[in-house]
């Protein structure tokens, strides 16, 4: 074939193409590249020494108007930039351009710490970056992480090995002072020793939790077919709708203990441990070591706050248990139709109340027989709360109806499958059964106790859209999210914050819950790009952080959602010059507001000062609210006992739906 000789033409054409291209490749070469500098050190908060092989993180704050890219991006288009600090704690970020960024950092044996923190766990500063600027001493400053230790011993001072030992960290939880465990109980070794690390510094609560857990033979029994049946059988199904006994899901059939005629009893932390000791009899009494707080007492009201610092040892956190006898308490348990088997009950002590999760001190469990009959025994006296949730039985999908996958697990189910995102689990129809009744247990059995159950409450209604902007597609509106926890922050239940606390959004707008036991909830919905929620509205009134739950379902509940955004900003100083360490705390005006706004109170903000001088909050509810800037920053604010010390000082906002004001403060300092 003879070869294609090149005209004047397609020369023409080359040099054209060259001379359209190379403009645009000098345009791209010849473009100033950010030369933004972050330098900095990562420092221990309490020497003043260098941490080296510190992880830091360096984040770009998106604007407040607009989403946050997504992606894996660099730290300068929005994403997050990551190295580890020199052996002097040194690092450097270059080619920063101009914007707002974040400095976090963190380190195996310390807490994890951001720019700006002044306390352990206190809000991290922005860092106001411009064009081209080269900013020095971004320090962090990290805590070291503290730690306890103590001996168990008992009444004769012998060391008790395998004794799970618990803490509890005081926090604020919907505007009062709420104990929650930290994970992971450490049990004693053969010298009746236990230690605790890793711990953030703070206030604690230092206990033996011993839950007397009974189990009828009949049961164990019929958990052992369940078992040979599948997940899916008619026991497993029906133990699961009362999630029976946290610790070990529907593995009854792996109960241990000791045998005390047709029921087994178990004391240990967990009825799967084989190490639960074998408890004295006396007749008809049974002695136990009940639930003990540091120190040495039975009573959570009357426990010693044990105080950890950044990286200290406590030391002689000590126990010595006391043997109590114990009674057995028994009845039966009804529904609506006749009586309800294989059921979890739980006895809680008075003191409950202290804790963000009540059952993980719960003093006795059991469950019931295929007649409804139960058993408590190693019930120390007291006063007692006898709960029981009983939530709607799992659904069972047929793998041949669908290519969705089931798993299933003792707190929810989920579903898997392709083609999208899974259409979430629909409301069953069946009911939530539930009880709640006090029980005064002194030194005598409590053998004909009946307890029955009833029905709970929907929440049902729409949702509504106010705004130029079009509404969300109704894919995106099915996923909403959209919870119900308690006003009062607290979980009472697995089933109830895994499960029940979810409501369902439709394609057109309409939700409904799950039957809901009487209570006080708060609501919060998910975000949806470009709009946000407004408040929830029952006859008018905003019930957004206090819905009231009865007996009768609650109807027309109004989620509103507005395309416009609620923002206040300002600056801070002094009285001189700004106040770049200074916080601020945004709350309601009315006190009555300050508790019970759930475990994420929408109504109580805060935000550093950036390096700038100049704070912003933005998606704030619309209302009357009180603002501040503190000189220390507190983690605990949020205390309506502090907030009442505050309120006298602070600045009086009204903020309408779509207001953007401006406020300029200065630092108060409040002890």
């Amino acid at each position: 074939m003879a070869r294609r000789r090149p005209t004047a033409w397609s020369g023409l054409i080359v040099i054209a193409s060259l001379l359209t291209i190379r403009p645009a490749a000098m345009r791209q070469s010849t473009a100033p590249s950010p030369a933004g500098l972050i330098v900095g050190q990562a420092i221990n908060a309490s020497t003043g020494k260098p941490v080296g092989g510190a992880a830091v993180t360096l984040s770009k704050v998106a604007s407040p108007n607009l989403p946050a890219p997504a992606g894996p991006a660099a730290a300068g288009q929005g994403g997050a930039a990551r190295l580890l600090t020199d052996r002097e704690g040194h690092f450097v970020f270059r080619d920063l351009p101009a914007g707002a960024y974040t400095l976090t950092a963190s380190k195996s044996g310390y807490v994890n710490a951001s720019f700006g923190q002044r306390v352990a766990g206190g809000g991290s500063q922005t860092i106001q970056l411009g064009q081209d600027e080269r900013r020095g001493a971004c320090d962090i400053r990290l805590w070291k992480d503290g730690a306890l230790n103590g001996t168990v011993r008992d009444e004769a001072g012998e060391p008790l090995p395998g004794i799970q030992v618990r803490v509890a960290r005081r926090a604020i939880v919907a505007g009062t002072p709420l104990f929650a465990f930290v994970p992971n109980p450490q049990t004693t070794d053969d010298r009746g020793i236990y230690r605790f690390s890793s711990l953030t510094p703070g206030d604690y609560i230092v206990s033996v939790v011993r839950t007397a857990t009974t189990v009828p033979a009949s049961v164990i029994e019929a958990a052992s077919a369940g078992d040979q049946a599948g997940p899916l059988s008619d026991f497993s199904r029906e133990a699961a709708r009362s999630s029976p006994f946290a610790s070990i899901g529907n593995n009854l059939s792996m109960v241990s203990g000791q045998r005390v005629g047709d029921l087994l009893l178990s004391t240990s932390l967990s009825p799967l441990d084989p190490t639960s000791a074998t408890l004295p009899v006396s007749g008809d009494k049974i002695f136990v070591y009940p639930t003990t707080y540091y120190a040495s007492t039975p009573s959570a009201a009357e426990a010693t706050l044990v105080s950890v610092g950044a990286g200290e040892e406590h030391a002689g956190t000590d126990f010595q248990l006391q043997p109590t006898g114990a009674v057995r308490v028994s009845g039966r348990l009804t529904g609506p139709n006749g009586p309800e088997s294989f059921t979890t009950l739980s006895l809680l002590p008075e003191s409950a109340s202290r804790w963000q999760r009540d059952y993980d001190i719960a003093a006795a469990e059991t469950t019931t027989d295929s007649t409804g009959a139960f058993t408590f025994l190693g019930v120390p006296s007291g006063d007692y709360l006898l709960r029981v949730l009983k939530i709607p039985a799992r659904p069972i999908i047929s793998a041949a109806s669908s290519a969705t996958t089931v798993i299933q697990t003792g707190t929810g189910t989920t579903f898997m499958g392709g083609g999208g995102p899974p259409e979430p689990a629909r409301i069953p129809d069946e009911p939530t059964l539930w009880a709640e009744q006090p029980v005064d247990v002194n030194d005598r059995d409590i053998t004909d106790l009946s307890v029955a159950l009833r029905t709970g409450a929907r929440v049902k209604g729409h949702v509504e859209f106010a705004g130029s902007a079009a509404p969300p597609v109704a894919d995106r509106l099915r996923s909403l999210m959209l919870q119900f926890p308690l006003a009062n922050g607290r979980d009472t239940s697995l089933n109830l914050a895994v499960t029940l606390s979810r409501g369902v959004v439709t394609s057109d707008g309409l939700f409904s819950t799950y039957q809901l036991p009487p209570g006080r909830y708060a609501i919060r919905v998910g975000a949806l790009p470009g709009w946000n929620f407004a408040g929830a509205f029952l006859k008018g009134a905003d019930v957004t952080d206090g819905l009231e739950v009865g007996a009768e379902d609650v109807a027309n509940l109004l989620l509103t959602f507005t395309d416009k955004s609620t923002e206040l900003s300002g600056s801070v100083s002094n009285g001189r010059v700004p106040d770049v360490g200074a916080s601020v705390i945004v709350f309601p005006a009315s006190p009555d507001a300050w508790t019970g706004g759930g475990p994420q109170p929408r109504r109580l903000r805060a935000a550093r000062v950036g390096s700038d001088g100049l704070y912003h909050l933005s998606g704030l509810a619309a209302g009357e609210y009180l603002v501040a800037a503190l000189t220390s920053e507190r983690p605990d604010w949020q205390d309506a006992k502090f907030l009442a010390t505050v309120a006298p000082k602070a600045t009086r906002v009204s903020l309408s739906l779509g207001d953007n004001k401006s406020q300029d403060l200065v630092s108060l300092e409040i002890k």
